[in-house]
């Protein structure tokens, strides 16, 4: 509330407008559900939701005539003008992820997913994929991950939380079904609504 408060104040009339992006919600129902706290541990840190219901009556009492709220996947979507889904929720989609899978595995799935989805993907953005393998992945799969980490191409899928088209993971789809994807099951999220708790966008214009 305070960056929104400071970015209202130093922003020029015809300034484009402020962007904020991160996780939390604004949904009323989401935010006054007991058995669903805003907070917690996630990754060794304790984190909050960010409530966003609060922060548009906050600017909206700052005079800020106009804000915009969407979920981050449906801004990125609508500035492509395509369907797209991050490279997280292709991974909750593969049959495995029902199941109790342990966390050298996840890795072993996810490099592999991305590996897949190289063959036709390309990124107009060259980087070298930062991705360090766990302790405890056994010798032989350590080896074959290296391997395959090691031959990823500069333009492949930059991270674990990249968003891919409707048209790249179609492109893709022979490939991660070889992984045991099923297309129907990828088109189904494509279309899924948000979830509750989601990474959001906020847009205001001074």
């Amino acid at each position: 509330c305070a960056t929104v408060k400071e970015a209202k104040r130093v922003l020029a009339p015809d300034a484009i407008g402020f962007s904020s992006f991160d996780a939390g919600t604004a949904d009323m129902k989401v935010l006054n559900d007991p058995d669903k706290p805003c907070y917690g541990q996630f990754g060794g840190q304790y984190s909050f939701m960010v409530n966003f219901a609060l922060i548009n009556s906050v600017a909206k009492q700052l005079g800020i005539a106009t804000v915009n709220i969407e979920t981050q996947r449906e801004f990125v979507g609508r500035s492509l003008n395509t369907n797209v889904l991050p490279l997280v929720d292709l991974l909750a989609v593969h049959p495995s992820a029902r199941s109790q899978m342990r966390a050298w595995e996840q890795d072993r799935l996810t490099i592999k997913t991305m590996h897949a989805l190289n063959r036709t993907y390309s990124s107009p953005y060259p980087r070298t994929l930062d991705f360090s393998l766990l302790q405890d992945t056994p010798a032989d799969e350590r080896e074959a991950l290296q391997g395959i980490l090691s031959s990823m191409k500069p333009q492949g899928v930059p991270d674990t939380i990249a968003y891919l088209t409707e048209e790249e993971l179609l492109a893709a789809i022979e490939g991660l079904e070889e992984l045991g994807y099923e297309r129907d099951a990828i088109m189904m999220a494509l279309a899924a609504p948000p979830a509750p708790v989601e990474y959001h966008h906020l847009f205001f214009a001074p």
